[in-house]
């Protein structure tokens, strides 16, 4: 079975930045996310893909 690693961000005084439903209202800490988080779990599901897809490939025998 293949992992991916799930990312963890800690956000310092997250208590101002998220509304009382729990959506993130902090523009600085969503513009973050969005250039950083996503961007590493991305590249971290095409790598695990990869890894899957290469170890699914039969090998030949000669």
């Amino acid at each position: 079975m293949h992992q991916v690693n799930v990312l963890e961000v800690i956000a310092t005084f997250a208590q101002n930045k998220f509304d009382a439903n729990g959506k993130l209202t902090d523009e600085n800490t969503r513009n973050f996310l969005k250039k950083n988080y996503f961007k590493t779990l991305l590249s971290g599901l095409k790598n695990w893909f990869i890894q899957y897809v290469n170890q699914a490939k039969p090998k030949r025998v000669f």
